[in-house]
């Protein structure tokens, strides 16, 4: 007789179960790394899209600030004249 081992079915069975789903938890895993490098770009963009906007606003702001001053200083000028000549 040869010194081979008698075959566990039962034991090969649970060796390949093991194996199957450390393989397919691994490409679970990859795929989820991609996923989140994908969603991690994204959030990257949104970012700086919103600074964008968010410096737009701003200027705006600073813009329509000016406009009101300037509109300001009219009347006030325009009130000036008229009561000069009343």
């Amino acid at each position: 007789m040869s010194n081979v081992p008698p075959v566990n079915p039962h034991a090969l069975w649970e060796r390949a179960r093991r194996r199957f789903r450390r393989v397919r938890l691994t490409r679970t895993l990859l795929q989820l790394n991609k996923e989140s490098r994908a969603i991690e770009s994204e959030l990257h963009f949104q970012r700086d899209y919103l600074a964008q906007l968010e410096e737009q606003a701003r200027r705006r702001r600073r813009e329509i600030t000016t406009e009101h001053l300037d509109i300001c200083r009219r009347l006030c000028m325009l009130d000036k004249q008229s009561n000069a000549r009343n």
